[in-house]
């Protein structure tokens, strides 16, 4: 049997490979993509994704980082855990659909209804696959999950060039989203029904304790999520859809950037890290390796990404949007500091601690409108630089 030294290299082996082929799709895929969709289309789909993302949190309720920490867990408790997760994600979809017409009121956008309950569509799907994902994350599947991925991403990538063709407009950007999220699930599905058979057993008592772990993993997710997108929920209404589309673009190229390390770092340190739980020394060593590792990749790309910030957005998006240019410059720095500060919560899930998490995030939870307010009051550039700011204290 392999070490978990073995593992973990094969892991992010697996996790690289996935990693690079999705950004190189990813990156031909928004050069093209904004040759075809307007501003405030951006800027819509950055509101869809904020919904969306936000009620992405509640989907499981921790329950996924519980089983990751968790080391012996019985069928009926998988079981209970898997009727559980569609019961809340039915609920939650239904939820989403009524808060969608208030949410277009506040936008002044009315589209944002029929366009927020479509993309919701995805929170139906996550139950088919999430738990044999998280089984087979916890069992260092990294080859099948990363193949699953590749494909998923190739599926992806095609269909949104299809739909961009045909002049699908902002749906070229939730229909193929919806069609990889169902491959996914079924493939999950079907290949993870051999190592765990869903049974009609549901119990809530026997999963009482993985509450424990995930309700705060939740709730601290839930105000970091906040902490980080408040500044695209009130660009949005304060200057409006198309000025909220540039300076959208600004923070996913420097999360782009930080996307391409982290991801495959943080994969594999949770299930590796969560294994020397009861060991603090080959924590600590390990975790700062972790960091080192990040800093010394990130630091220098996003700080070019500043630098040629104008060059970039010309080659990415076009010259029309070529405002985008100086949220670029400002936002790189915001994605040095996240992406330091990330591997953190790799650490609180494995060692079970999600509490502190949560403490911690409270406080980010409260700084984060009062600098966005303040920042407010000037220029939406004042807004990006008040984020830098939050980020490094």
């Amino acid at each position: 049997m392999a070490s978990i030294k073995q593992q973990a290299l094969s892991g992010i082996k697996w996790n690289s490979v996935a990693k690079i082929t999705t950004d190189l799709l990813s990156v031909v895929q928004l050069m093209i993509v904004a040759r075809y969709i307007d501003k405030a289309d951006f800027g819509t789909m950055s509101i869809i994704h904020v919904v969306i993302g936000m009620v992405g949190l509640f989907t499981d309720l921790g329950m996924y980082a519980a089983m990751m920490h968790k080391q012996n867990i019985t069928n009926n408790q998988y079981n209970s855990i898997y009727w559980f997760n569609w019961i809340l994600n039915v609920s939650i979809f239904v939820l989403v659909c009524l808060a969608a017409y208030p949410i277009a009121l506040f936008y002044n956008d009315l589209n944002l209804t029929h366009l927020i309950c479509l993309a919701a569509l995805g929170i139906l799907l996550a139950p088919f696959g999430k738990i044999f994902h998280t089984i087979k994350q916890k069992n260092l599947e990294f080859s099948f999950i990363s193949k699953v991925g590749i494909i998923g991403n190739i599926i992806l990538f095609l269909t949104t060039i299809l739909f961009c063709v045909l002049g699908s407009g902002i749906y070229s950007l939730i229909f193929p989203t919806l069609i990889r999220g169902l491959f996914v699930a079924i493939v999950l599905s079907i290949a993870g029904r051999k190592q765990f058979k869903v049974q009609l057993h549901f119990n809530m008592a026997e999963i009482k304790d993985f509450f424990k772990i995930g309700i705060y993993d939740t709730g601290a997710q839930l105000m970091d999520y906040i902490s980080y997108k408040i500044d695209v929920i009130l660009v949005g209404r304060l200057f409006g859809l198309e000025v909220l589309g540039l300076y959208n673009m600004g923070k996913e190229l420097a999360m782009k950037v930080m996307k391409v390390i982290n991801p495959i770092i943080n994969s594999v340190t949770i299930p590796i890290l969560a294994k020397l739980q009861n060991e603090p020394e080959k924590i600590k060593i390990n975790y700062s390796r972790i960091i080192s590792i990040i800093a010394f990749i990130n630091i220098p790309v996003l700080i070019a990404l500043s630098i040629f910030s104008e060059e970039v957005v010309n080659i990415f998006f076009s010259e029309k949007y070529a405002s985008a240019a100086t949220f670029v410059r400002i936002l790189a720095f915001w994605g040095i500091f996240a992406s330091i500060g990330e591997p953190a919560g790799n650490l609180v899930i494995a060692k079970g601690r999600t509490d502190i998490k949560f403490i911690w995030t409270i406080v980010r939870f409260v700084c984060a409108p009062i600098t966005i307010y303040i920042a407010s009051f000037f220029e939406v550039n004042a807004v990006a630089y008040s984020q830098v700011i939050l980020q490094l204290f």
